[in-house]
């Protein structure tokens, strides 16, 4: 058991080897369940003086001798069993799911922080020599570890959208939803957003993974998708925020439950200010929510959202309710 462990864990980072408190309970609960309705039985003292006539076969320990005469032959039960245990230790070794781009890092953009590299959650990434830098290291992708879910380029530091560079070049980004490209579709929703007068603003950014937000997309509200809740970096709320929007809703997976293992943890963890990059403390915690939803909990989101954008409204529009040290849009300036 300790090997086959071994052998699952090794193409991811962060281990938790135990489930959560709710798995073990629901587990042991079935086992006593199943010990109950179906209990193993041992078969009675042996008795080298006499030969049994007959021998119940237990479901869980003894299903090997029924296996044997079903098949005819002791060679094709050894034969099942050794390719059962031999597909099992090839399956951490086979190729993870192909097409989708694996992230890129752009060497004159990366500083060497590590944080691509201690956000990872498949150990994807590495550490090496700078070419350029003498003394400075560079960020490095395997590209048969790479999952595609963009949380090295949530971590990066290059990744603020207020950074004035056109095109937005970052350390380490997906070619397939890259960080520029985020700010470039925030900005046109922004810019959609600031002719409406009269209602509240929203942004919502929404993890592809969780409950779907493309029918909150209205005249009043901008939905931008994410590969991954942990892909946003911090500052895009703060950003968004500055550039018009009254109020942002972060829609990411259950706790516990991203399709990356890591993402929904990460961002709560930086907008709480327990990992870099941090959302700034200045920022308005009430003109910004998180919303944990799965892909089934749609009227949860759609509940949640209504209930933030109830609250946004009696705020009222951001407008000059900011100092002018936040509400000048630093990406201008």
């Amino acid at each position: 058991l300790i090997l086959g462990l071994w052998a699952h864990v090794q193409r991811i980072a962060r281990v938790d080897y135990l489930p959560s408190g709710r798995a073990m309970l629901a587990t042991l609960t079935a086992l006593l369940v199943l010990a109950y309705c179906l209990p193993v039985r041992s078969q009675p003292p042996a008795d080298l003086a006499i030969v049994p006539g007959a021998i119940s076969f237990d479901w869980l320990i003894l299903f090997i001798h029924p296996l044997s005469d079903l098949l005819g032959s002791p060679g094709w039960v050894w034969a099942l069993l050794f390719a059962t245990t031999a597909l099992l230790f090839a399956l951490p070794l086979l190729p993870l799911r192909v097409g989708a781009p694996v992230a890129v890092v752009d060497p004159p953009n990366c500083t060497g922080c590590d944080r691509c590299l201690a956000d990872c959650p498949y150990a994807a990434i590495g550490m090496v020599a700078h070419p350029s830098r003498p003394g400075a290291r560079l960020a490095v992708v395997d590209a048969d570890l790479c999952a595609s879910c963009g949380l090295c380029a949530g971590s990066c530091p290059s990744s603020t959208p207020f950074r004035r560079q056109e095109p937005l070049h970052t350390g380490i980004d997906l070619p397939q939803r890259s960080v520029n490209e985020l700010r470039a579709q925030l900005e046109n929703e922004l810019a959609r957003l600031g002719t409406v007068a009269g209602r509240a603003r929203i942004v919502i950014f929404s993890c592809r993974h969780a409950a779907d937000a493309k029918l909150l997309a209205a005249i009043d509200t901008a939905v931008i998708p994410l590969l991954c809740a942990g892909q946003l970096p911090p500052a895009f709320i703060e950003y968004a925020l500055r550039g018009g929007a009254d109020g942002v809703v972060l829609g990411a997976c259950r706790a516990g439950g991203c399709e990356f293992r890591l993402g929904e943890r990460w961002l709560t963890d930086r907008l709480s200010g327990k990992r870099p990059p941090e959302l700034r403390a200045r920022v308005p915690v009430e003109r910004w929510q998180t919303v944990h939803a799965g892909p089934r909990d749609r009227t949860e989101l759609l509940a949640a959202v209504a209930e933030f954008r109830r609250g946004i409204e009696t705020l009222g529009p951001i407008g000059e309710q900011l100092p002018p040290y936040f509400r000048k849009v630093v990406h201008d300036s």
